[in-house]
């Protein structure tokens, strides 16, 4: 729904479609629980992408990983490293049983997930994979970013 970077933008010309926000910045995706959350709370919550960095490009160097943080409305689920920008990233996992992430996560009403990459020696931006692209990788499915408890 939303995005801030330095330079930003929608690739689908590679292995996989994706949209990319170099240095530092954030992608923001809107969600809705339609429904009360269970009458027993889940014990965690768990987001996944297909994540790298955007730095620069496929011909990131070695050391071009980027970190990241994933919250929820606000609420910080967790941080990871997205790996060096390859074209086709690599499936990332942030969880938490924090119970107010909990909380918020499944709350009835609409609900905001970012994923940010902050100021700091390793902000070198992010992309986040989906379909795939025009040169798609035999045994490579698309990808989508997920939540779920």
């Amino acid at each position: 729904m939303r995005a801030s970077w330095e330079a930003s933008g929608i690739y689908s010309g590679g292995v996989l479609s994706h949209v990319w926000g170099t240095e530092t910045g954030f992608f923001e995706y809107d969600y809705e629980v339609a429904a009360a959350a269970p009458s027993r709370p889940p014990a965690r919550v768990w987001i996944r992408a297909r994540v790298s960095s955007e730095y620069p490009g496929t011909t990131s160097p070695p050391d071009g990983a980027s970190a990241f943080e994933v919250s929820l409305d606000g609420v910080p689920v967790g941080r990871a490293l997205a790996a060096r920008d390859d074209g086709m990233g690599r499936a990332v996992a942030v969880a938490s049983s924090r119970p107010e992430v909990v909380r918020v996560a499944t709350a009835p009403g609409p609900h905001h997930l970012r994923f940010t990459v902050p100021a700091g020696p390793r902000a070198h931006g992010l992309c986040l994979y989906g379909q795939p692209g025009a040169k798609p990788k035999p045994g490579l499915p698309g990808a989508r970013v997920e939540l779920g408890w």
